[in-house]
């Protein structure tokens, strides 16, 4: 038992739900504590620190570490130049973005005290995530991600207690600045224990990093203006307060989150291997297993959410958010787009270019897009246009996918488990909803049927499987 978690995507999904469990709890505990003004700092924040990461295109060395790692040939002088770029770009936002927050206090509805946080917390995102990577990367799954997890479970609980004792919003601000700056030095010391990180520069090596990594960085990027255009648009339209309800509707399931990355950091190198060693139609099976895998989780999910988005804002957040239901119900049907690994086999083969040149064109659309229906029918417009236009690059993705590994297009898609899933949620959904006339107090309803959803909807699988259905 031991040895089958230390190996595959388990580790990393089982082991980071305990962080996503506390960062669940989070919000639920932070909007009783805080003002909806806070909240809407708080959520504004965090947006814009996801928003610098991008623009500074650090993600891009910091992942580059699953392809390095699936090439083989000089690895380690590679993912040492790539933790290298890392900080280099980090150094590169504080030098830049300091003074930009100092001339411009008024760029965003923050305090300068909270803009400076927020450009040294986003500078140092990549670099202290990068020791946990690496070590996933070579296949300690199980050491990587506790080393994440213990720093997630750690961040919520200094949040949490500066959160009680001081109910300011900054004292949580400075709480996750130092932290940070912490994971990267600890980071720092570990992976060079591993020769794994130096400060060796190697010109040449670091081009080739850059080359790999800057049209996928560039087109995630693109790919977040995509994902958050709506959140970016409205950050500047609406107030604070309103901004909390919105952000607030945008509910992210963390463990929804977290199988999709850890089916992706499992998938990506064995497509890596498999692609070198022109061995594409083995992995096939892989390919649609992690969809597959995904799938057993985010179909029943989005049927829920929207079938008790009123019971769910009560409970995670009070009914002072009940301008977020209509919200939650656009945004659970956009967890679909989970279901599609896109770009796993263009960042495995290397043709990351690829990525960009779809961002590239599906951004300004989308952008326009949102734009228009956010001035025509306010926040809800903004997000449903926002969630279609998600789907357009999932779709080109599976498209290229398939023609880069030799396979059939319609062959990479689950399509048996992909309708069982949609079947049973349906079918067990319609009849929680059916029942609930019988039902006095909504939360009654959502206490006594949605835990018997769950045990149907899990027992029906284990029955299917059992007999090989599925």
């Amino acid at each position: 038992m031991l040895s089958k978690l230390k190996s595959g995507y388990l580790p990393i999904f089982l082991i980071s739900t305990i962080s996503a469990i506390f960062n669940l709890f989070l919000p639920i505990i932070l909007v009783r504590l805080l003002s909806p003004t806070d909240i809407g700092h708080y959520k504004i924040f965090f947006l814009y620190s996801q928003a610098i990461l991008f623009t500074i295109m650090s993600g891009g060395p910091l992942y580059s570490v699953y392809y390095w790692i699936g090439k083989k040939e000089n690895s380690t002088e590679y993912i040492q130049q790539a933790w290298l770029l890392t900080n280099l770009l980090g150094l590169i936002t504080i030098l830049v973005g300091v003074p930009i927050v100092l001339l411009f206090p008024t760029l965003l509805d923050l305090p300068v005290t909270f803009l400076i946080l927020l450009v040294v917390v986003s500078a140092s995102l990549s670099p202290g995530s990068f020791y946990g990577e690496l070590i996933t990367a070579q296949g300690k799954q199980l050491r990587g991600t506790l080393y994440n997890t213990t720093f997630e479970v750690l961040k919520v609980s200094l949040f949490l207690s500066v959160a009680y004792f001081y109910r300011t919003i900054e004292s949580i601000f400075w709480t996750y600045t130092i932290l940070y700056l912490f994971k990267n030095f600890l980071g720092m010391y570990l992976g060079n224990k591993i020769k794994m990180i130096t400060l060796n520069f190697d010109i040449e090596k670091i081009k080739k990093v850059i080359i790999y990594c800057f049209p996928i960085s560039f087109a995630g990027t693109l790919g977040f203006l995509v994902d958050k255009v709506d959140m970016l648009l409205l950050s500047s339209r609406i107030s604070t307060e309103d901004f909390a309800f919105y952000s607030m509707g945008c509910l992210v399931i963390p463990p929804i989150m977290l199988l999709d990355m850890a089916v992706q950091k499992v998938l990506i190198p064995k497509l890596s291997i498999a692609y070198h060693d022109d061995q594409t139609k083995d992995v096939l099976t892989e390919f649609k297993k992690a969809q597959s895998d995904i799938a057993l989780m985010v179909i029943p999910a989005v049927c829920g959410l929207y079938l008790f988005s009123y019971e769910t804002i009560e409970i995670l957040f009070t009914l002072k958010y009940a301008d977020s239901i209509p919200f939650l119900r656009v945004f659970a049907i956009g967890y679909l787009v989970y279901l599609f690994p896109h770009d796993a086999v263009a960042r495995a083969s290397g043709k990351t270019m690829w990525i960009l040149k779809i961002y590239l064109v599906v951004t300004p659309i989308t952008l326009g897009s949102v734009y228009l229906m956010a001035g025509k029918y306010g926040a809800i417009g903004a997000l449903a246009t926002a969630i279609f236009f998600k789907f357009i690059p999932k779709l080109c993705g599976m498209i290229y996918s398939a023609k880069v590994m030799s396979w059939k297009f319609f062959d990479i898609f689950p399509w048996k488990h992909f309708s069982i899933y949609a079947i049973l949620s349906l079918i067990y959904s319609i009849i929680a909803y059916e029942i609930k006339p019988f039902f006095d107090v909504k939360l009654i309803w959502f206490a006594i049927t949605g835990p018997i959803m769950i045990l149907s909807y899990t027992i029906s699988i284990y029955f299917l499987r059992k007999n090989k259905v599925l």
